[in-house]
């Protein structure tokens, strides 16, 4: 968790020193984040002793569902198009992979 963050903060730093790429960096930390909210409903579900509910199952049915599409395909598919194009700092090609393996 450390490192993830570590590495969003940094990547932030970096484009913005840069002034290139922060669509793409925004767009990693934002899919990287997306599914965060689920995860801590499930978390507060489970202490308040709600989770094996009908909105237990919806909030792991949503969140497996965006992990999957989001953090998995559209990860997956931001990361090959920044590391495959031209135009990025090959430090921002790294740094990008690195937050998606973390993620």
């Amino acid at each position: 968790m450390l490192l993830h963050h570590t590495l969003s903060i940094c990547g932030m730093i970096l484009v913005l020193g840069l002034g290139k790429s922060a669509t793409e960096v925004n767009a990693v930390v934002f899919v990287s984040e997306i599914t965060n909210p689920l995860l801590q409903s499930r978390w507060f579900l489970r202490e308040m002793g709600s989770y094996h509910t009908a909105l237990g199952t919806l909030v792991d049915f949503l969140f497996v569902l965006l992990f999957l599409v989001l953090r998995i395909g559209a990860g997956a598919w931001i990361v090959y198009s920044m590391v495959t194009s031209p135009e990025p700092n090959w430090l921002l090609k790294a740094g990008v992979l690195a937050m998606y393996v973390v993620s």
